[in-house]
């Protein structure tokens, strides 16, 4: 289940408008923090990023510091605890964006703090190697993609699946970046085009480049990776299931208020256990079936609302009327061109973006559906 998150930047933007960001962020549900830790040039950054790391951490927020080696061994010269530094701080835990030798990192694992080691997850898989064979403690390992400030240099989805997968078989939680489309939010660094982990997702909306990454099913964490995004952006995200399909919809016209409980009021006690929309097992190749609405509402007659249409199209949504009998109730998702039956009601189309979702389907996938 995807948590969602944001990132600061207290050396580059006031103190005032990151707890201001901060603020929006936890009204949006948000529960998470990145930061950037790798370029802080006086004592004046460094109580910026105290004062707000302090309140972010009394809003309950989990805070990553984003570190490397150099700054790690700078910090030793300055204090005999390094690590209490960071807690002191307000971190919950240090990503490592370069590696020492896995020795270090595995005892960095059992540190009396309790503070994470987050792995980069973008690069080499042989850190997370070496950490197992120095016996660290895999319970404080977490894992994080890069974000990519460069056009055209962000992952192929191939190689973010291929990473992805390797961690999750090892049992760590995956975090991947999302970038903001407002042209005024910035990264670490001079760059403005986009800071994505995967580079699809550089022109698209924030909330579609959202919805892709809880669709894999690989992602743990989902976090906005420039400051700051928009409050529309935010509540967007809020909107979403963190699990599934997320599918904005928008609806026909003269949409019937039955119809309309039977795509966002469907959840039904079946056997014994709580069911919501979600994929059929035995999914076909031209739609999705969604049987709980069939379950809740077979005794809430549908009426057949014929159209003048040839056929069903790509992302069409119906519901199946009573003239179906038993499956009056059904939802379906067209994800392939059918021909036209008067049983089934159209209800309205998903958005052109979702449509690329389809690829991740699978049984018992849950869906929320999302009216534009």
């Amino acid at each position: 289940m995807a948590r969602l998150g944001i990132s600061i930047y207290p050396n580059l933007i006031s103190v005032d408008q990151c707890i201001n960001y901060i603020d929006l962020a936890y009204k949006y549900g948000f529960s998470r923090i990145f930061t950037n830790f790798l370029e802080i040039e006086n004592e004046s950054e460094m109580n910026n990023f105290k004062k707000v790391c302090n309140y972010a951490k009394s809003k309950n927020f989990e805070i990553i510091f984003d570190v490397n080696p150099s700054v790690f061994e700078t910090i030793k010269k300055q204090t005999s605890d390094p690590l209490l530094f960071f807690v002191n701080l307000g971190a919950s835990g240090i990503r490592m964006d370069e590696e020492y030798d896995g020795q270090f990192e595995a005892e960095f694992t059992k540190n009396k703090y309790g503070l994470k080691l987050e792995i980069n997850a973008s690069s080499t898989t042989g850190l997370l190697e070496n950490i197992i064979k120095y016996n660290g403690d895999l319970k404080n390992v977490i894992s994080c993609h890069n974000f990519y400030p460069q056009r055209f240099t962000g992952l192929d989805r191939k190689l973010f699946e291929e990473k992805c997968l390797y961690y999750k078989s090892k049992n760590i939680k995956v975090a991947a970046f999302v970038s903001s489309q407002n042209l005024n939010a910035i990264g670490p660094w001079p760059l403005k085009e986009g800071l994505p982990t995967i580079e699809d997702h550089r022109n698209i909306s924030l909330v579609d480049q959202a919805k892709d990454l809880i669709a894999t099913d690989y992602v743990d964490d989902i976090i906005i990776s420039n400051q700051p995004a928009t409050e529309l952006e935010m509540l967007e995200l809020s909107k979403l299931s963190h699990v599934g399909f997320n599918f904005h919809i928008s609806l026909e016209k003269d949409i019937t208020e039955l119809e309309k409980r039977t795509l966002f009021d469907a959840d039904v006690d079946y056997m014994g256990k709580k069911v919501g929309t979600q994929v059929r097992q035995d999914y076909s190749p031209y739609m999705i079936r969604c049987t709980a609405p069939r379950i809740k509402f077979s005794n809430n007659p549908i009426e057949p609302k014929p159209i003048n249409k040839k056929y069903f199209e790509i992302g069409d949504v119906l519901v199946l009327n009573k003239e179906f009998g038993r499956y009056n109730g059904e939802v379906q998702i067209v994800m392939k061109q059918m021909p036209y039956d008067s049983r089934k009601n159209y209800l309205g189309k998903i958005n052109k973006n979702d449509i690329e979702l389809f690829k991740y389907i699978k049984p018992n996938k849950k869906i929320k559906f999302i009216e534009v």
